[in-house]
Formats: C-alpha cells, structure tokens, sequence
C-alpha cells in the first residue's frame, strides 16, 4: 500500500491523488501538518508517495513516473 504525504488544501498533493487514482492505486493520506516530526521532515517537500519499504517519490513527478514507481513498488511486495 503507497503511502502520500500530503496535507490539506495543497493542490500539488490533490494533483497527485488524482494520478494515483488514474492508475488505479490507492494510498493512505497522511497529513504532515499533524504531526511535528513529519511536517519537518516533508512540510516543504510535500506531496511525496512512499512504499512499504521507505522508498520515496517526491514531487516534481508525473504519471509515468508514478508508473514505474508503482510497478517496482508491486514487484517488491
């Protein structure tokens, strides 16, 4: 399951949501802002797509990317 990081009213982070969605996957929507750590860590990277093993897809990325990423993501699991 992907993981986004991502945090109210970001229309990066709703462009993203709708490619995952477009591809057919789901994520859990994490939101940075609740958290202290998180919104440190990602705040201004944000969205980012992350699989079970930590690797991480920041943005700039668009829905080829998000492909490929989603496909070694699926072949890993």
């Amino acid at each position: 399951m992907l993981k986004l990081y991502s945090r109210a009213e970001c229309s990066l982070c709703d462009e993203a949501l709708g490619m995952i969605g477009e591809l057919g996957l789901s994520a859990v929507e994490i939101d940075v802002e609740a958290d202290d750590d998180l919104m440190a860590e990602y705040g201004l990277r944000i969205p980012v797509v992350a699989d079970h093993a930590g690797r991480e897809l920041g943005w700039p990325f668009d829905l080829e990317e998000l492909r490929r990423f989603a496909i070694t993501e699926a072949n890993a699991s």
